[in-house]
């Protein structure tokens, strides 16, 4: 098709040009058109000859013929499909002159890339994912990075609810079966954006909604455009990290200059573009933005709920040498907004006027100043990063509430008060205002030494970091609140800021044991907060993390002409993490028990009266989460193929979770049948006027304790086969099993929901079991990547193998320990109280099928992704998840058949280079 416009454009272009060149002496003008690199002749070749009105086309032996005027200069512009456009200039003297023209070939085709994470073999271990692989995975956010660490999943993300990291965690474990458990590993994660990191001890959830406050990271919120590398250490880390109990996530952004990227991504519920260019102001100085807008949709059919997403950043890096020093800063401004609504749908809600909107936004400033020596010296650098995030959360609410003829909360203090009733239903308007604060600064000093031979990288520092909120909490008219039973919001501005130092100290080193190499990294780090109440058990406590890395380099073996490297590493180390000031904070808690409810048909002789008893949840008692790491595993590389299989074990056995409390509230039940008839009142009646009963009633409140342990047993590996080139492709394989033990080793006051004589049940148990689960997954993804250059196109098929999946319940007897009377006696619980008419509603009998082992078979999903390089400037991909699936029907531990059915999901991405 090509070849016929250029010669229809050629016949028009001589036809037109025929009576410019008649009359003149001319002569002709033969040209030949090959590939500079293999010599073969080019058919199609448009050549544009400036100075004359004519054209010509290479044959099919790349020939071509066109008429000149003798004596002329002439530039003859080449161009063609798949190569440079080349322009030579020549003044033509002589009859049937020839030249040859050499075409180069236009380089559409992209380097090598590495498309899979590489795992690091000392150091802790850590899987680094570089731009090329972010950019053929196409992630919406980072949760779709982490499937490309070992025992990763690709699936499905939905961003309509918040998402969190969970390493070395089966995917089940997430699941509400665990709850209770689940939330540890996500706070416990540290992110570390250019080396300043993301601090989330601040933020504290309204008591209307689930405590978001101590899970960590929303990874809906971190965003991979303009991200040089990410790292994902999930072993044990250097001790300059610190907050940490599970792993650390570095993220390394671009400072350089670069070209005017866009990118824009499309999948049937959602719509994302990204924008991005690097310049070079002055000498020493370059400027990088980024921005980003991301609209998803849960149901593309219906626009009642969505989420949103608009970052924006702006990066400066200044470098200045002089004489044997050089100074260098990067700093950077970001902003990330984001929102959730849900709107009136008249033919799918009731309540008229509904409305509901949780706004987002985040502004933060980070920076990093480093002095380096550039000779050799004593002294390597000196660096220094420090960040400031301010965040407001603000969420709004109209509803339709019942008043349920509860009395208006208005009191702070304990005592007996009359009040006013509710309206039988009212509209309720919400606000809960949220705004953490965070300050951080750390300084480090990198030294260097020379002992007995030995060279050491020394490195030593501290830090400190502060949080507070400034938000008013929640805001409503305490007359129509938004839940009934309460009406006592709490100003955030009042609740203690967070402050937190730190010291650390660390060498690393490398020796020579009979031959072999040994590289060492040995170091602490001690952490602890300041301005905390004497009353607390952490306000005197130095915590101490010490942390060893190790990596024996094995004498190497040749198999002809190469050799085989192989590395036996491993490490040790303990993980702290303080607890957040929601944690140390808790918000009181108000027992508030209707005494008298006189409701009258006239509302001038309605009267309520009620007890409140304060109940304050704090536990002055609680201490940081702390995990213990080990680790072993080994590394073998031949040529460009490598292996790598990691051991693990971590215990976390003092992990923060809630658990049941009590409290036995005394009060007085008035009868309203025994006090005056309503025609001889004048106003409301008083509670003199009635007879009463005194009652005793359990208040059953959760409070935070240390009292979660949490097992981690696992084997990860990667085998790279590394590139074949007869097939254009790369082959790996990775994937994990896991294992995760959950055990409350806290006892848990539990009050059943059986009511005696329309009267709360008059025992309270104490147990010391729950159901605590253990979870158990191996997975293999089966990994090809084809690469073929001359065409810019990347194939990566992905075979994905979940193998098993395994959850159970811990044994339990389903009895109490003992039983508490509401004088406050206790009893023990016998076999014998298990068929008591009475005691046994405190016997949670376990089922025939509660502790079977529930086994999800195999299951494997074929995935395939493409890129393709259209131009140098422009490159398109795709990927379809689930394009084939093997999930076989099984029968779980109750019995039940389960019948697996998941859709396929695709999506499409365009990049743009200018």
């Amino acid at each position: 098709m090509k070849h016929i416009i250029h010669y229809i454009t050629l016949i028009i272009t001589t036809l037109f040009s025929y009576s410019y060149v008649e009359g003149q002496e001319r002569y002709t003008f033969e040209g030949q058109i090959i590939d500079k690199q293999n010599q073969r002749p080019i058919e199609g070749v448009w050549i544009q000859i400036e100075g004359s009105p004519q054209n010509a086309i290479s044959d099919s032996i790349g020939h071509f013929r066109v008429q000149l005027k003798e004596g002329n200069r002439y530039t003859f512009i080449i161009s063609h499909l798949g190569y440079k456009t080349a322009a030579s200039t020549m003044e033509c003297i002589g009859p049937n002159r020839r030249s040859v023209f050499r075409l180069t070939s236009k380089d559409y085709q992209i380097q090598e890339v590495t498309v899979i994470s590489k795992e690091s073999k000392a150091g802790g271990t850590a899987s680094k994912i570089g731009a090329d692989a972010l950019q053929h995975l196409q992630p919406t956010s980072f949760a779709d990075v982490l499937q490309l660490i070992p025992g990763g999943k690709m699936k499905y993300n939905n961003m309509s609810s918040p998402k969190w990291i969970r390493l070395r965690e089966p995917s089940a474990s997430a699941s509400s079966n665990n709850k209770g458990y689940n939330n540890n590993s996500a706070f416990g994660t540290s992110f570390v954006i250019d080396g300043v990191p993301s601090i989330n001890d601040g933020n504290i959830p309204a008591s209307t909604s689930n405590a978001y406050a101590s899970q960590g990271q929303d990874l809906r919120l971190v965003t991979t455009d303009g991200v040089k590398n990410i790292t994902i250490i999930r072993g044990i880390p250097s001790v300059k990290y610190g907050e940490v109990t599970s792993g650390v996530i570095k993220i390394e952004r671009s400072y350089q200059t670069s070209p005017f990227k866009a990118r824009l991504k499309a999948t049937p519920g959602s719509k994302m573009l990204s924008i991005g260019k690097g310049v070079n102001l002055f000498e020493h100085v370059n400027l990088h933005t980024d921005f980003s807008l991301l609209d998803f949709k849960q149901d593309v059919r219906t626009p009642k709920v969505n989420y949103k997403r608009y970052t924006g950043s702006v990066r400066l890096q200044y470098n200045h040498p002089f004489g044997n020093w050089e100074f260098k800063n990067r700093s950077s401004i970001d902003y990330t907004g984001s929102f959730d609504t849900v709107k009136k749908d008249p033919e799918v809600d009731i309540a008229a006027g509904s409305y509901y909107n949780r706004d987002y936004k985040k502004l933060s400033y980070a920076g990093t100043s480093r002095l380096l020596h550039t000779k050799e010296s004593w002294f390597s650098s000196l660096e220094l990063q420090y960040g400031i995030t301010s965040t407001w959360q603000k969420k709004i609410m109209d509803k339709a509430v019942n008043g349920e003829r509860m009395p208006v909360l208005v009191n702070h203090k304990e005592g007996e008060f009359y009040s006013t009733h509710l309206p039988t239903s009212y509209m309720s308007h919400y606000i809960h205002d949220n705004q953490p604060l965070s300050l951080f600064s750390n300084i480090d000093i990198h030294l260097k030494a020379n002992t007995w031979g030995i060279s050491h990288k020394i490195l030593f520092g501290g830090g400190w970091v502060y949080s507070k909120n400034n938000g008013r909490g929640e805001i409503y008219d305490p007359f129509r609140p938004l839940e009934p039973s309460k009406g006592r919001p709490r100003d955030y501005r009042k609740i203690p800021a967070s402050n937190k130092v730190s010291l650390f100290m660390e060498d690393q080193f490398t020796t020579t044991i009979l031959g072999m190499q040994l590289d060492t990294r040995i170091g602490t780090r001690a952490m602890k907060a300041l301005g905390v109440s004497s009353n607390y058990t952490i306000s005197n406590k130095l915590f101490w993390d010490p942390r060893m890395n190790l990596a024996l380099h094995l004498p190497s073996m040749r198999v002809g002409v190469n050799t085989i490297k192989t590395i036996i590493y491993g490490g040790m180390g303990w993980h702290t993490k303080l607890p957040s000031i929601s944690q140390l904070y808790p918000e009181l808690l108000y027992s508030d028990q209707i005494q008298l409810n006189y409701y009258s048909q006239q509302p001038s002789l309605r009267q309520i009266q009620y007890k409140t008893d304060i109940i304050d949840p704090t536990n002055t008692s609680i201490t940081a989460n702390r995990n213990k790491k080990i680790e072993v595993g080994i590394g073998i590389t031949f040529l460009e193929t490598s292996l790598q299989v990691t051991g693990y074990r971590e215990v976390l056995s003092n992990g923060l979770r809630s658990v049941g409390n009590y409290k036995i509230i005394s009060y007085k039940l008035y009868e309203a049948a025994s006090g005056p008839a309503a025609e001889t009142l004048n106003g409301p009646p008083t509670v003199d006027m009635f007879d009463y009963q005194k009652q005793d009633d359990f208040y059953v409140y959760p409070q935070l304790v240390n009292g979660s342990n949490e097992e981690k047993w696992g084997i990860e590996y990667q085998f790279d086969f590394g590139r074949i080139e007869q097939l254009n492709s790369r082959f790996s394989i990775n994937g994990a099993w896991m294992y995760t033990k959950y055990t409350l080793t806290a006892a848990d006051y539990r009050h059943p929901e059986q009511r005696i004589d329309n009267r709360p049940y008059p025992f309270l148990g104490y147990y010391e079991w729950d159901r605590g689960q253990k979870y158990e997954q191996l997975n293999t993804n089966i990994r090809c990547d084809t690469h073929i250059k001359k065409y810019g196109l990347i194939f990566s098929s992905i075979l994905q193998c979940m193998w098993f999946e395994k959850n159970q319940t811990q044994p339990h007897d389903g009895k109490p320990t003992f039983y508490i009377d509401k004088q406050g006696k206790k009893y023990l619980f016998t076999n014998q109280d298990i068929t008591d008419p009475m005691l046994r509603f405190l016997y949670s009998k376990p089922t025939p099928s509660l502790f079977d082992e529930n086994i999800v078979p195999i299951a494997i999903d074929f995935n395939l992704t493409v890129s393709k390089r259209v131009t140098k400037e422009i490159a398109l991909s795709f990927y379809i998840n689930r394009i084939l699936r093997y999930t076989p029907s099984y029968t779980n531990a109750t019995g039940y058949k389960v019948v697996r059915k998941q859709s396929p999901y695709f999506g499409m991405e365009l990049n743009i280079n200018i």
